[in-house]
């Protein structure tokens, strides 16, 4: 009965795309070519990943993603759904093998097996920030078992270490990042559960964990509440004060006063790396143990970004020959993200985190994270597939469609771009013939007449046309250490004031967390509320930057909250700045829609150079949306690079390629410079358009200057 049933569904899927085009015609063919597909010997599949990039989704149709051109396949699971606990509460070992449910144990083995069928690669994706994983450790509310008679239990909590904040706080679940019995005894049998089937299958592949550290109630460190980034508890602190040398431990600091030692010392970014060493380690005997079970394990995580803790993770369980697997999220809604998000995670844009991972050697493959359903446009989440295989290792789908059910047209989309991309390896090209579009794009302006935009020597203008009016930052030119003290606030005293280095005026703020031991703890971070920045009005916050004395990039975090998150978690923007690098100006969104008042942090975590802070402020900005029809012209065969001049040259901007006729989404973050080659494979060479917005203010207007686009030129009757 079931062989019928996956006849009927072969040939009704057969049916439905042969009325479609050919790219769907040859998908359809490699379908019913599936269930004849041998079980592969179990081997590393590295080689493969590395030679066609990462092409992953979660969860979905095993034969369909094979046949779209897929090769990495994330089934989303709890693994310790249903799960028994017969550890005690301070046993060593928090979990057991006996303690998987048989349901648990099965759904694992059916996917290793329909993996193993369709040559995909498993990384079965462990949800372990919360729920059943707090029920374990915690025995919360969240772990009440219902019993055979209705009543609700509740499991005693485990005896172990737990992340202590600066404020020295004991976090209620996160568990100390060098608490050995939560990796060895409650993570690591869960990955050598993976392990186990995943041989006896002869799947290959491994498990990752999602950590979710963005989630409020997580049991992990994380950007979201910036307190308990580090831990300050006394295994840590105290074994850090003894890798020093130190005669003494101090055990006259108390937990809530050690991150001002440390900061007062000036030791907090070796504080930074000894946490990171000591975790590295920690996991490096984890994995020994998983890869005694199956030597071709591998490992990953979600989510990701430069961070020592994930780093660490990274160095762990990672080699040259078994890299740790990253699927970030900065790219779910658009995207290659060139610019820092505002997230209450903290993510990096895409090209720094590649970046910090080469620079260092870690031995890891990012992939970026595409949310399908949210993008809504198959064309444009197949164009940002190919983008995530050039520059970093490649992507993973982000399945949430209702019941896992993607629709049709995006299997169509993903079966062309990888193919296209399969067939077009290595750089693109740029175009032999350069069009400017910028005839095309003032005719647009004077034919639409858009708000605030007008046409001026041959050039496009965006105006600000508002009624809100720049808004005063206290102390915002750090000129006056009284208004500096009036109007920042931080933790100890403030960094100090430079009057011989300035981008204008008297002077700027200094960031130097590895600068040697100050009278008084030295605070990280700048926080001001702003009561007269106005709720649902969109502002740019500007500020110069000048960094020197290292040759890693120094991080800088720009955060804002409103009351109601404030001073318990904030929304960032991650900046990698370049050492040693001159006077620069960041531009950065802020708007907010709960309760006043708005409050700003500039905060320099652990660096061993130097930040410059200076001339910083607050201005309305309004959005304005310039078209610019781009045309093909006859007998071209491809698209080629685009790019765009804007005055300033450094206003923001967002661009995008949308349809001409029905502005569906072709292409989602656009840059300058960008190759638009792709487009053959979603919709050939008809016309487009490009859609930029841009955000000019009552003091600085956005203008257009030019913009070229590249084809691939054959003459009529050539080839």
């Amino acid at each position: 009965m079931l062989k019928l049933f996956h006849i009927a569904l072969m040939i009704l899927t057969v049916r439905l795309i042969a009325a479609t085009a050919n790219a769907d015609k040859n998908y359809a063919m490699i379908m019913a070519q599936t269930d004849e597909r041998p079980y592969p010997a179990p081997s590393s599949p590295i080689s493969r990943l590395q030679r066609e990039g990462i092409r992953g989704m979660s969860s979905g149709d095993p034969e369909k993603m094979a046949a779209a051109g897929f090769n990495l396949i994330l089934p989303w699971e709890r693994i310790l759904r249903d799960s028994k606990r017969t550890t005690s509460p301070d046993s060593s070992i928090i979990l057991t093998p006996e303690d998987f449910s048989e349901k648990a144990v099965e759904r694992l083995r059916s996917w290793a097996i329909k993996c193993a069928r369709n040559n995909l690669v498993m990384m079965y994706m462990m949800y372990v920030a919360d729920e059943e994983s707090v029920r374990h450790l915690t025995g919360d509310i969240l772990g009440h078992l219902r019993s055979d008679n209705g009543v609700l239990k509740a499991w005693p909590t485990h005896r172990y270490r737990h992340v202590v904040d600066w404020d020295g706080n004991t976090a209620k679940y996160a568990p100390c990042p060098l608490e050995r019995r939560y990796w060895m005894g409650f993570i690591r049998p869960q990955l050598e559960l993976v392990a186990r089937v995943l041989k006896e299958t002869g799947a290959t592949g491994g498990g990752a964990l999602e950590l979710e550290t963005y989630v409020w109630g997580s049991i992990y460190p994380g950007y979201s509440n910036q307190k308990k980034t580090f831990c300050y508890g006394d295994h840590c602190f105290y074994g850090f004060v003894r890798s020093l040398g130190e005669r003494r431990t101090p055990v006259e600091v108390p937990s809530d006063r050690r991150f001002d030692w440390l900061t007062q010392r000036g030791l907090l970014p070796r504080y930074e790396k000894y946490l990171e060493k000591s975790m590295t380690e920690l996991i490096r005997e984890m994995m020994r143990e998983v890869r005694k079970v199956n030597p071709n394990f591998l490992f990953g995580l979600y989510p990701y970004t430069p961070f020592w803790y994930y780093d660490a993770l990274i160095r762990g369980s990672g080699t040259p020959e078994l890299p740790c697997l990253l699927f970030p999220g900065p790219e779910y809604i658009g995207g290659y993200l060139a610019n820092p998000p505002f997230d209450f995670f903290g993510a990096a844009p895409t090209p720094a985190s590649v970046a910090h991972l080469r620079r260092g050697k870690l031995p890891a493959m990012y992939a970026g994270g595409l949310w399908a359903r949210v993008m809504g446009s198959p064309n444009a989440v197949a164009m940002a597939m190919d983008r995530m295989l050039r520059g970093p290792d490649g992507y993973w789908i982000y399945n949430d469609f209702p019941g896992g059910n993607v629709p049709e047209q995006f299997w169509t989309a993903f079966f062309a771009i990888n193919q296209w991309t399969t067939d077009n390896p290595g750089p693109l090209p740029a175009g032999d013939l350069s069009q400017n579009a910028m005839t095309d794009a003032i005719k647009w302006v004077n034919k639409n007449k858009p708000d605030g935009i007008v046409v001026n020597d041959g050039q496009i203008v965006a105006r600000y046309d508002g009624r809100a009016n720049e808004v005063y930052i206290a102390g915002g030119d750090f000129d006056s250490g009284k208004d500096v003290a009036e109007g920042w606030q931080g933790r100890g005293s403030l960094p100090p004031l430079d009057d011989s280095v300035f981008h204008s005026g008297l002077g700027s703020i200094l960031f130097e967390p590895s600068a040697g031991r100050s009278e008084r703890p030295r605070s990280p971070y700048i926080d001001q509320e702003v009561p007269e920045a106005k709720k649902g009005q969109s502002y740019e916050l500007s500020f110069w930057i000048k960094t020197a004395g290292t040759n890693d990039p120094i991080r800088f975090w720009v955060g804002r909250a409103d009351s109601s998150q404030y001073p318990g978690y904030m929304w960032y923007s991650n900046y990698f700045l370049p050492p040693n690098h001159d006077w620069m100006r960041l531009r950065v969104p802020v708007s907010y829609q709960s309760a006043p008042p708005l409050v700003l942090r500039f905060w320099c975590p652990p660096t061993d150079g130097k930040l410059w802070l200076d001339d910083v402020k607050l201005r309305p900005v309004q959005t304005r949306i310039i078209h610019v029809p781009l045309n093909p012209p006859a007998n071209v065969t491809s698209w080629g690079i685009i790019d765009w001049k804007l005055s300033p040259s450094d206003a923001r901007c967002d661009a995008e390629i949308i349809d001409a006729k029905d502005e569906q989404k072709l292409r989602m973050r656009l840059y300058p410079g960008d190759s638009l080659a792709p487009l053959a494979a979603v919709v050939g060479m008809k016309p487009v358009l490009l859609r930029l917005k841009v955000y000019p203010s009552a003091v600085e207007p956005v203008i257009l200057e030019k913009v070229q686009v590249g084809f691939t030129f054959h003459p009529r009757g050539h080839q």
